[in-house]
C-alpha cells in the first residue's frame, strides 16, 4: 500500500474527519455532557469538520495547480528544445553554404572574388552573432572534441593540424560542426 492509498482525498478527508470527531465525541464522559447541556457536539464540532473539508479542498486545488505548473514547465522546455534544433538546422544549412562559397573562391578572379570573399565574411558574422566561433585550423594542434581527422600526412608534425578540408564552429561546448583536418603524423 502506497502513501497515497493511505492518503484521504477530497470527501473522504472530510469523512475522515467526522469518524474521528465522532470517536472523540464517543470518549468524552457523559458526565461532561450532562453538564454541557447536551450532545457536546455542537457549533465547534461543525466548524472543525467544515475547516477540514475546506482544507482538504484547498489542498486539492493547489496539487491541480502545481500538477499544471509542471505540465506548463514540460511543455515550454520541449517547445524551446525544438526550436534550438530548428535554429542549429538552418546554422548547420550555412556551415554547408560557407563550404560551398570556400569551394568556389579558387577559381575567381578580381571583383567575383572579392564579391564571394565578402559573402564569406557576412557568413561567418552570422554564425558568431549567434554566438558560435570557428574552429582553429592549419597550425593548432589537433583536438577529437573540436576537429575530424580525414586524413593524415607522415611528413608532417604529429598531431597538428596541417590543412583544413571543411571549417567547424563550436560554441561553449556544442559543436555546430567539427572541422574536417588533415592531421600530421602516421595513421
Amino acid at each position: 500500500m502506497t502513501h497515497a492509498d493511505r492518503e484521504p482525498r477530497g470527501s473522504a478527508l472530510v469523512d475522515a474527519a467526522a469518524e474521528a470527531i465522532e470517536r472523540h465525541v464517543r470518549l468524552v464522559p457523559r458526565s461532561a455532557v450532562a453538564a454541557a447541556g447536551g450532545p457536546v457536539r455542537s457549533a465547534r464540532s461543525e466548524d472543525l469538520v467544515r475547516a477540514v473539508a475546506e482544507f482538504a479542498e484547498d489542498a486539492a486545488a493547489s496539487r491541480a495547480a502545481a500538477a499544471e505548473a509542471s505540465a506548463a514547465a514540460v511543455v515550454a522546455r520541449r517547445e524551446e528544445a525544438a526550436r534550438d534544433e530548428a535554429s542549429l538546422a538552418v546554422l548547420r544549412g550555412v556551415v554547408e553554404l560557407a563550404d560551398s562559397v570556400d569551394g568556389v573562391l579558387p577559381v575567381l578572379e578580381g571583383q567575383a572574388a572579392a564579391a564571394v570573399k565578402a559573402l564569406d565574411r557576412k557568413l561567418d558574422r552570422l554564425l558568431a552573432a549567434e554566438g558560435f566561433r570557428r574552429v582553429p585550423g592549419a597550425g593548432s594542434p589537433f583536438d577529437p572534441r573540436w576537429h575530424e581527422a580525414v586524413e593524415t600526412d607522415a611528413a608532417a608534425a604529429e598531431g597538428i593540424v596541417v590543412r583544413e578540408v571543411a571549417r567547424g564552429y563550436v560554441r561553449g561546448d556544442l559543436v555546430l560542426r567539427a572541422a574536417r583536418v588533415v592531421v600530421g603524423g602516421e595513421r
